[in-house]
């Protein structure tokens, strides 16, 4: 029975959790603001650690990168990049930009 409902996905945890956010056009304006207030958090974290060398930031950053890296490695041994993987850079992306304008404008 479990075969009948399965496409080489697993059906349960993150990736089928945030499928309706990117499928659902009506639902993309949510995503963006879940990714945008994501990378508004971490941005000051990017920046103490980098630019200012604070060792819990530094050691936040380090647990942040390994998380994603784990998130993104699941989709590589799956040799595909995925929803998950797609996200997760798109809110380092993101959180990259913001660093960078709190930084430039001195926001931070």
């Amino acid at each position: 029975m479990p075969e009948a409902g399965k496409s080489g996905e697993s059906q349960n945890g993150f990736d089928s959790w945030i499928r309706p956010y990117v499928v659902e056009s009506t639902l993309w304006p949510l995503l963006i603001v879940m990714l945008a207030s994501l990378a508004a958090f971490v941005a000051p974290v990017v920046l103490f650690a980098l630019r200012d060398r604070h060792i819990p930031a530094m050691a936040a950053l380090t647990a942040l990168l390994v998380a994603s890296g784990r998130a993104i490695g699941v989709d590589v041994a799956k040799r595909r990049v995925g929803l998950v993987s797609g996200l997760v850079l798109a809110a380092w992306a993101m959180t990259g930009l913001f660093a960078y304008i709190a930084g430039r404008w001195h926001l931070i």
